[in-house]
């Protein structure tokens, strides 16, 4: 596999093969996560001096929430297996209501 290309395997158990030349590619340290009974948004954040600035959004139906959710879970423990533990800084105690969003990332 090329540096650049992303390899998926579907359900059906087909290769599904694209490059991030294909579609826009943002970097982020930060996420905040909204949510709603009909859906899970995604807002990615760059820090810089200048401040936050959001990146980009992604809204999705929950059952693709849980997919991502459980991807997610799994790559993480292998890149901690691999790399070592991930450290978490805690998140910031500002009032943010904590039922609906949680913004994290490294500053």
């Amino acid at each position: 596999m090329d540096q650049g290309t992303i390899k998926q395997i579907n359900k059906a158990g087909n290769d599904i093969d694209f490059t991030t030349e294909d579609f826009p590619t943002h970097y982020a340290q930060e996420a905040v996560i909204g949510t709603s009974f009909f859906d899970f948004s995604l807002v990615f954040i760059q820090n810089s001096i200048k401040g936050k600035t959001p990146v980009t959004s992604v809204t999705f139906p929950p059952a693709v929430a849980k997919q991502i959710a459980s991807i997610l879970q799994s790559n993480i423990e292998r890149y901690e297996e691999t790399f070592g533990e991930i450290k978490v800084p805690s998140p910031p105690q500002n009032g943010m209501n904590k039922s609906t969003k949680y913004e994290g990332g490294i500053s």
